[in-house]
């Protein structure tokens, strides 16, 4: 049994950190779909997604974000499309 879907929206959530999806060799995250909407995130961690590299949808729409770090996608190996409420800017 895992975990597939993951609805935090309509939170305080402010700030994505690594420590929100960690990425753990023996505690693999299966998650399938993430929806953070309607939250008031603003900053996105370069490791924010880290335990997240099955999810294949993340909705960060109607949050405050404007821009996120190179890398912060790097390990969603299987993500269909860019997360919604993004425009990739990337910040180097």
């Amino acid at each position: 049994f895992s975990l597939r879907h993951v609805n935090l929206s309509h939170n305080l959530i402010g700030t994505m950190t690594r420590f929100l999806f960690p990425y753990h060799r023996y505690i693999p995250y299966k998650v399938r779909t993430v929806d953070l909407s309607f939250n008031q995130i603003n900053f996105l961690s370069d490791r924010s997604f880290l335990g997240l590299s099955h999810a294949v949808d993340i909705d960060l729409s109607h949050n405050q974000i404007a821009e996120f770090p190179v890398g912060v996608l790097i390990n969603l190996t299987e993500l269909v499309h860019l997360p919604r409420g993004l425009v990739y800017d990337p910040v180097i």
